[in-house]
């Protein structure tokens, strides 16, 4: 797989003894970035002086992408593909930096200031693209949008700014500016109570061959194939009674995609981009690592080229925009909510959830064992899901689940394993939901959700619901989870996760003393072991769970 990059933008953490690197600056250029694009301009009019009109049109080649796929565009900067140089290229201009691969490069790149960034782009037309990844640049954003109090390393106030970074920030709320490295630039000169430059305009580079920067500009840009959405092997069922729901579904933990509950909400109506900008007017949401207003994140999400886009996934939106949470009802069907015994100390539970085409989750289990539903508002979603203990192709969980080796995308995987799907034994459940079908996912199942262009509304937002719940059917699983797992509690304070196995028992035995003597009885603890526990063999860990106080 290709490496993903974390940290990086003003500080790292290395080496056997935690060594803080600090920003390494690297004076390889006496001229201004800026001047320096400006005569590259110049060369590149000069040399396509005497060409058409009509050639001068970019168009993507069909060797750019795997036969079978498309791309929306080429790379910005001329990066195709080369095996990471194996084709030479411009690279004969790194001097002995072209001897390390494309991946230790962006690595140490990382490292740099912005300052230092644009200066090294500066060197050479291959260090021009390495320099303009755009994974760097969004790092270097996300740093400057979350300073709290402090300037980071690297970056120096003007004479006479004794104000902390935040302080500065106060007034300038962040933007998307069409890209990575244009946001990134522009907080950096506010902060230094400059103006933001003009937008960065790229510049095409012939002769650059790298299979690491190409790879994450043609996942980002990829035309969904059909036979990716093609495949529709889930239950859909309407009228469903709540006696079935609980005898087919719940119990069997298997998933049904209900039909006729969320349209019956008054945000089945109601909740287009307009209203909710409007509703939402003063709230910032959460998106991955950064919080914004839901303007500023559409603006982004229009004009997002991201391998992993963001996408809002707000815990609180229930606290910060009351009148969302008035616009839908928890279905009947998971209206046992036993967590609530915790009162405010209970994990995150529900979430909204907002994203662009090609956004969303890769392949995960939900939280803390429990069981989930998903209502698709408006947009449409394409799910993959696999049965406990069977991760996917290409999905590596180590034995207790605390750590997954996968793909840095969706797209990634789909491209590399989605074929791999139709040669498992029993095949995964696929499925698109669309607006108004509410999803049942159960306890313990492995999903990835891919949000798509709706053909219905092109360019519309993905919008929906999702809720984690614990019930009567996935008590025992919950619980066991909590107890045996409880560096991997989530959605609540470091300090409660440790102790939420004995506060939620407790909770229990004092409110729903009829629920725990009933959970007690065999029948109702036994489960099946997992694929790993049955291959393993362990007479201990294949032991149902079962409460002892």
């Amino acid at each position: 797989f290709r490496s993903r990059r974390f940290g990086g933008g003003f500080w790292r953490t290395a080496g056997p003894r935690g060594v803080r690197l600090r920003s390494i600056r690297i004076c390889v250029a006496s001229t201004r970035f800026y001047e320096f694009e400006r005569h590259l301009k110049v060369q590149q009019a000069c040399s396509m002086a005497g060409e058409s009109r009509q050639s001068k049109r970019r168009r993507v080649d069909s060797d750019s992408a795997p036969a079978g796929y498309r791309l929306t565009a080429a790379h910005p900067y001329g990066a195709r593909p080369g095996g990471d140089g194996l084709v030479l290229g411009c690279r004969a201009n790194m001097g002995a930096f072209r001897a390390l691969p494309d991946s230790l490069l962006l690595d140490i790149l990382g490292l740099l200031p912005p300052e230092s960034l644009g200066r090294l782009a500066c060197v050479s037309r291959a260090f021009y693209v390495l320099a303009h990844d755009s994974e760097l640049w969004r790092t270097i954003a996300v740093d400057l949008a979350n300073v709290s109090g402090k300037t980071p390393a690297g970056l120096q106030l003007n004479a006479g700014q004794s104000e902390p970074l935040s302080a500065l920030r106060t007034t300038l709320p962040f933007r998307f500016r069409g890209t990575w490295k244009d946001t990134a630039v522009a907080l950096f000169e506010m902060c230094r109570g400059r103006s933001a430059p003009p937008r960065h305009a790229p510049l095409r580079v012939s002769d650059f061959y790298s299979d690491t920067i190409f790879s994450a500009w043609m996942c980002s840009s990829l035309v969904v194939p059909p036979e990716w959405t093609a495949i529709e092997n889930v239950d859909r069922r309407s009228e469903l009674s709540l006696a079935a729901f609980q005898e087919e579904y719940e119990v069997p933990n298997r998933p049904v995609v209900i039909t006729d509950v969320v349209k019956e909400w008054p945000a089945f109506s109601s909740w287009n981009l307009d209203y909710l900008l409007a509703a939402s007017q003063g709230a910032s949401f959460e998106a991955g690592p950064v919080s914004l207003p839901l303007d500023a994140y559409w603006e982004y999400a229009k004009d997002s080229t991201d391998e992993s886009p963001l996408y809002v996934f707000d815990p609180k939106f229930g606290e910060t925009v009351p009148q969302l949470s008035q616009d839908y009802e928890t279905p009947v069907y998971f209206s046992e909510d036993l967590f609530s015994v915790l009162g405010p100390r209970r994990p995150n539970y529900r979430w909204l959830i907002i994203g662009a085409a090609q956004s969303g989750s890769t392949f995960h289990v939900d939280p803390n064992g429990t069981s989930a539903w998903n209502a698709t508002i408006t947009g449409a979603k394409k799910w993959i899901m696999l049965p406990p203990g069977c991760p996917p192709p290409g999905v590596h969980p180590n034995e207790d689940g605390s750590e997954v080796t996968a793909p840095v995308s969706l797209a990634e995987w789909f491209i590399n394993f989605y074929p791999a799907l139709q040669d498992l034994p029993n095949p995964p459940i696929e499925f698109i939901s669309r607006a108004g079908d509410l999803v049942f996912v159960p306890s313990g199942w492995w999903h990835c959700v891919l949000n798509l262009d709706d053909a219905a509304a092109p360019g519309a937002p993905v919008v929906a619901i999702t809720q984690n719940y614990v019930s009567s059917a996935n008590l025992p699983t919950v619980c066991q989870f909590l107890r045996d797992r409880r560096e991997q509690v989530s959605g609540c304070p470091e300090e409660t996760a440790g102790s939420l196995y004995e506060l939620f028992v407790g909770e229990l035995k004092t409110q729903r003393p009829d629920l725990m003597s009933r959970t007690n009885a065999p029948t109702c603890v036994e489960r099946p072991p997992t694929l790993w526990e049955s291959l393993r063999g362990d007479g201990e860990a294949s032991q149902p769970f079962t409460f002892s106080f």
